[in-house]
């Protein structure tokens, strides 16, 4: 009777016993390439859990970074320095149960030079009609690979071309000035703007060209006086 007794105690306990099934993390990445700094679309939204729902995802980014955990499927992280990333994602069901596996995706942030005009300034910012202003770019390389030689364009009011100057090859953090002259006998009193221009002839490949152009703006007196 004892044994009767514990078969019946075994059945009443499995009919109260849940086993709950661990839910399933899967992640996809775009870009998974590109140059540094590189900003990444996470998507962990086909994940799933077999008998319930996926309540929480943890991404970790594999650049040191803090991981980060959210209800939400889907995140945006950038890489800020060239390497190679492993993307990571565990989510959680409603049970509290972390999935059986962990999701990875590949990041590959590649190094590439960046030209931008750091500085942009002129001789005279009050100049009259008849002076000379020279105009002095200074070109720097903020990106993570050298740059090769490249021109400078230098353009007065968004339509004369002032000079297209050689700019020569420059290393990680490195900057090089180039200037080009402006003789005003025939402009108009008022102010003019100059546009500066790095890598014009688009001969770099950079990480970002979006970020080329720096202008000042100066004002012409009347007559010089003589």
């Amino acid at each position: 009777s004892d044994i009767t007794g514990n078969g019946a105690y075994t059945l009443v306990g499995n009919a109260f016993c849940y086993v709950n099934r661990l839910p399933v993390a899967s992640l996809s990445a775009t870009p998974t390439q590109g140059f540094a700094p590189l900003t990444v679309s996470f998507n962990g939204s086909a994940s799933y859990d077999p008998d319930g729902s996926v309540k929480s995802y943890t991404f970790t980014f594999g650049d040191g970074s803090a991981s980060v955990t959210q209800s939400t499927p889907t995140i945006q992280h950038t890489y800020n320095n060239p390497g190679d990333y492993f993307a990571t994602l565990t989510v959680k069901d409603n049970s509290g149960a972390n999935s059986s596996n962990t999701a990875s995706v590949e990041i590959k942030a590649e190094a590439a030079p960046d030209l931008i005009v750091s500085i942009l300034v002129a001789s005279n910012n009050q100049a009259k009609q008849g002076d000379k202003v020279t105009f002095t770019a200074t070109i720097k390389n903020q990106g993570f690979a050298s740059a090769g030689p490249s021109k400078t364009e230098f353009k007065l009011d968004g339509k004369t071309v002032l000079g297209t100057i050689d700019t020569p090859s420059l290393a990680v953090g490195a900057t090089a000035q180039v200037s080009v002259n402006w003789y005003t006998a025939n402009a108009k009193q008022g102010n003019h703007t100059v546009v500066a221009t790095a890598d014009k002839a688009n001969t770099v490949a950079e990480s970002n060209e979006n970020n080329n152009t720096k202008s000042i703006t100066v004002y012409l007196q009347g007559n010089k006086t003589k």
